[in-house]
């Protein structure tokens, strides 16, 4: 019952707007300079700014939350960023990171399932 509640959580979790998107990545610059958080993505970038980061960008932070996020849509994402946008370019990096994770902890718990039906 409580994964299915989690299920739910996540279909309805609220649609952020561009601002308040950029306002989410704001914090999580803010907590890794602090030393909170360990991205390397954000630390020390003083060309990563917040405000570039556009409707494309929330849109896959919102697919990479959900659980939409496929490699086919990140690629289409990357082809549409300029080696010029360097706040998306970090961004993207960011995203790519964390998708790979994302990944890699469905494919261990696939093999996990594979592994206890043998």
């Amino acid at each position: 019952m409580e994964k299915r509640e989690n299920q739910n959580q996540n279909q309805e979790r609220k649609k952020l707007s561009l601002e308040e998107f950029q306002q989410e990545i704001q914090k999580i610059k803010e907590a890794e300079e602090k030393g909170e958080l360990k991205t390397g993505h954000f630390l020390g970038e003083e060309e990563f700014r917040v405000g570039d980061l556009t409707e494309e960008d929330r849109q896959i932070y919102e697919e990479l939350n959900n659980g939409a996020l496929t490699k086919e849509k990140f690629n289409e994402y990357w082809k549409t960023i300029s080696p010029g946008q360097t706040t998306r370019v970090y961004y993207a990096a960011y995203i790519a990171n964390k998708f790979t994770i994302e990944l890699e902890k469905k494919g261990l718990a696939m093999k996990k399932l594979k592994n206890s039906r043998t």
